[in-house]
C-alpha cells in the first residue's frame, strides 16, 4: 500500500509538471501580449490628446514603459526558453 501510495504522488507530481510545461509558456506569451496592449493603448490615448501637452506628454511615458517592459519580459523569456528547451 505505501510503495503504491507514493507512486500515486509520483505520478501526480508528473502531471502537474507536465501541465506547467503546457502553461507557463503560454503565460509568458499572454504577459508579453499585455504590455504591448497597454502601449498600443496610451499611443491612443497620446493621440486623442494631442491637443493638451501635458496629458499627450503622460501618455507617452505611459507608453514608453509598458513597450519597454514588453521588451524586457520577451527578452527573458527567451533566454529562459532557450536554457530549458526539451
Amino acid at each position: 500500500i505505501v510503495r503504491r501510495s507514493m507512486w500515486l504522488r509520483a505520478h501526480e507530481r508528473k502531471c502537474r509538471w507536465d501541465e506547467e510545461k503546457v502553461l507557463v509558456p503560454f503565460e509568458m506569451t499572454c504577459t508579453v501580449r499585455t504590455f504591448r496592449k497597454y502601449a498600443a493603448d496610451w499611443v491612443g490615448l497620446a493621440q486623442l490628446n494631442s491637443h493638451r501637452p501635458g496629458h499627450c506628454a503622460y501618455a507617452q511615458r505611459q507608453a514608453a514603459q509598458w513597450e519597454r517592459l514588453a521588451n524586457e519580459a520577451q527578452s527573458a523569456f527567451d533566454r529562459v526558453q532557450n536554457l530549458y528547451k526539451a
